[in-house]
């Protein structure tokens, strides 16, 4: 199976992805973050269902708000594409948006491919938002969190493409970060 074929499988199972935004940690760190800074545009890449997207839109109605993930998981009538952060598809999105959110997704990459999609996230925003986490996580049969890794590699990592404003971590298995890109900022 292809990536794309593995997702378009986990997210056909209508329970995958679907807990109320009120149980999710990060939106409540999100909405901090969102109303303490300015900006007009907003893309949550690997949006999957877009519970957090749809959420931005009702507490945040004056953001131009996009998404972006393998194939069109919601029914969000956000400007939406579909792209593979590790391969194609990237190129349709060509402006450069005022935040970013990537939450839950980097852990679902292998290993060769973070630094170069990391480096494209910097590339398209200001500011991020970046959750990654750290813990075995399977669905329907499929492996999905194939690169589990402590703290010290994703902050290494993402601190050669963004500056951390701000990190957080929820025991070890939860990494939050508040970032400015050093291309764009």
């Amino acid at each position: 199976m292809t990536y794309k074929e593995v997702y378009d499988d986990v997210f056909s199972h209508e329970r995958y992805n679907a807990d109320s935004i009120d149980a999710n940690p990060s939106y409540k760190m999100i909405k901090e973050w969102l109303t303490n800074n300015t900006g007009k545009t907003l893309i949550d890449v690997g949006c999957g269902r877009g519970l957090i997207a749809e959420r931005i839109t009702e507490d945040f109605p004056e953001l131009e708000v996009s998404t972006a993930d393998l194939g069109t998981y919601h029914a969000l009538s956000t400007e939406h594409f579909e792209i593979d952060m590790a391969g194609e598809g990237k190129e349709k999105i060509t402006k450069v948006y005022d935040f970013l959110i990537s939450n839950g997704v980097l852990e679902h990459l292998d290993v060769k491919d973070l630094g170069l999609s990391i480096e494209w996230l910097s590339n398209i925003c200001e500011k991020a938002f970046i959750m990654t986490a750290n813990h075995a996580d399977s669905y329907a049969g499929h492996n999905l969190h194939i690169t589990n890794k402590p703290e010290a590699f994703w902050t290494e990592l993402i601190s050669k493409y963004f500056t951390i404003i701000s990190q957080v971590n929820l025991s070890d298995t939860w990494f939050f970060y508040h970032l400015e890109s050093k291309v764009n900022c």
